[in-house]
């Protein structure tokens, strides 16, 4: 059976992450031990122990990344998982592109890194910050996206996630992100909608993330040499919402505006279901089920073992 896999971003962490995988497979045991090497990290101390580390958007990142890879290289080698599409969500994409080859795994784990701290320096403590700003969603049975975008660009905040045609995510300033949320609680078309301040250090996928995008750039051209990108025609575009061109300067353009762009998961949604005849989902957490739902694709989630056994033959 063909299959779409898709995976989560930020957000899905929690301590013991994989270690179901990575104590029954040789296969996910050999993804932490690269890594580590990779990061001269011990992978396994920060994913399966309390470690604050893991709060850390330099950390989560190749964690996240680390977890995502090592269920896919288990559930290939032990589980019926002919997957032949990918996508992801934010930091997902790097999991979707080295899941199609596109980017090789070590390169991956270091951009994650690499990605993870420009995001975080831009936010760092005290008078060294350069990035304030916080992130809502909003989200709404038929939500209207236009009144939305028309009333956010009012305030300078941004569209940072579509998510479904029931939730997109806002970000920018926190003064003005607090504006917009009184905005929308008394917009006409927009008064119904539900309102969750996310948890996040970063106003990330906002103009204001832009400094970031521009010093990621120069790290991913000097990785390109060494990628695939005749491969990644089968892998969806955060940033363009279509598939991404097998082209390497095109994904590296994707990838950094991606940072300071909106992702735009609702037009990768039906691209990845019409494409194979099961989605399935992989990744410590299960975020992206509900978005597809909201479409009427029903997904496989796997966040353990234990549910890869139910869900998945072997």
């Amino acid at each position: 059976m063909t299959t779409s896999v898709v995976f989560p971003g930020q957000g899905c962490q929690k301590t013991g992450m994989g270690r179901d995988f990575h104590d029954e497979f040789e296969q996910a045991r050999l993804v932490f031990e690269l890594a580590s090497d990779t990061l001269d990290l011990d992978m396994r101390a920060l994913c399966f122990e309390e470690d604050d580390r893991l709060q850390q958007t330099e950390f989560q990142q190749p964690a996240i990344l680390t977890v995502e890879l090592a269920m896919l290289e288990s559930l290939r080698a032990h589980f019926d998982l002919a997957d032949s599409c990918w996508g992801g969500h934010s930091l997902g994409e790097y999991a979707a592109l080295v899941a199609a080859g596109v980017l090789p795994t070590a390169e991956a784990l270091r951009l994650s890194r690499q990605r993870g701290r420009l995001m975080q320096d831009c936010v760092a403590s005290g008078s060294e910050a350069t990035i304030t700003g916080a992130m809502l969603a909003v989200t709404a049975r038929g939500l209207d996206q236009q009144a939305l975008l028309e009333l956010v660009t009012e305030l300078g905040v941004d569209i940072a996630n579509v998510n479904s045609a029931q939730q997109s995510v806002i970000a920018g300033e926190t003064g003005a992100v607090a504006k917009a949320g009184e905005r929308i609680a008394a917009h006409p078309a927009l008064s119904g909608a539900r309102l969750v301040e996310l948890r996040v250090s970063a106003p990330f996928h906002s103009r204001l993330m832009a400094p970031v995008a521009d010093s990621l750039r120069p790290l991913l051209e000097a990785s390109a040499d060494g990628w695939q990108p005749e491969r990644a025609s089968s892998v969806t575009s955060n940033h363009s919402g279509g598939f991404h061109e097998p082209v390497a300067a095109r994904i590296v353009d994707g990838l950094a505006m991606q940072v300071c762009s909106p992702v735009l998961w609702n037009e990768n949604m039906p691209l990845l279901a019409a494409a194979a005849e099961r989605v399935i989902e992989i990744g410590p957490g299960r975020p992206l089920r509900g978005f597809f739902r909201s479409i009427g694709v029903k997904v496989l989630s796997v966040s353990t073992l234990k549910i890869a056994r139910e869900l998945l033959p072997d």
